[in-house]
């Protein structure tokens, strides 16, 4: 998750309520209203000030303010976060079939930017040595007789990954 920000305008204290934001956790089928989780608005009361929530690509967010005289007066709008963190305006039928129909998935599944680079990197050190499970003979170490399953009897270079590759790639992961 990230930190989206929206600007606000400054407002009229007497008349409009304090801007509010917040991200939808769950919507659904049917329902007319989501369940949400809140951000805040950063800011003194009638000035210009941000609004702020945790959000993923992919997530709908609903911010406004409210007219404290007139209802039909307030302000309320949904928006998409888009893949490099903006928000993109929708109507609410288009947030709640966005929402409806994406493919959620957990967060913490979600690799950073930095984990997939780490991934990368370790495929890139790749290295190619006699198979370990017959150490280039071509002959199983747990039964002589047979061929070996991993090079298939051949004895020769198998490649495979550094042998921390794979606690490394995992690592982030297991603390979440």
């Amino acid at each position: 998750m990230a930190r989206i920000t929206l600007t606000t305008d400054s407002y009229n204290p007497r008349r409009d309520g304090k801007p509010w934001i917040c991200r939808v956790t769950d919507w659904p089928v049917g329902a007319s209203k989501p369940e949400i989780a809140w951000g805040a608005w950063m800011g003194s009361p009638g000035d210009a000030g941000e609004l702020v929530v945790e959000a993923a690509p992919g997530d709908v967010l609903r911010w406004g303010q409210n007219d404290l005289r007139r209802s039909n007066h307030t302000y309320r709008q949904y928006g998409i976060v888009e893949g490099d963190l903006t928000v993109r305006e929708v109507t609410d039928a288009e947030a709640a079939e966005h929402y409806q129909t994406r493919q959620v998935q957990p967060a913490s599944l979600v690799p950073t930017p930095e984990q997939v680079q780490a991934l990368i990197d370790l495929c890139r050190d790749l290295r190619i040595d006699p198979c370990p499970d017959c150490e280039g003979s071509g002959i199983d170490s747990i039964d002589d007789t047979s061929a070996c399953r991993r090079c298939g009897g051949t004895g020769e270079e198998v490649e495979r990954p550094h042998p921390d590759a794979l606690r490394v790639a995992l690592a982030p992961f297991e603390e979440a």
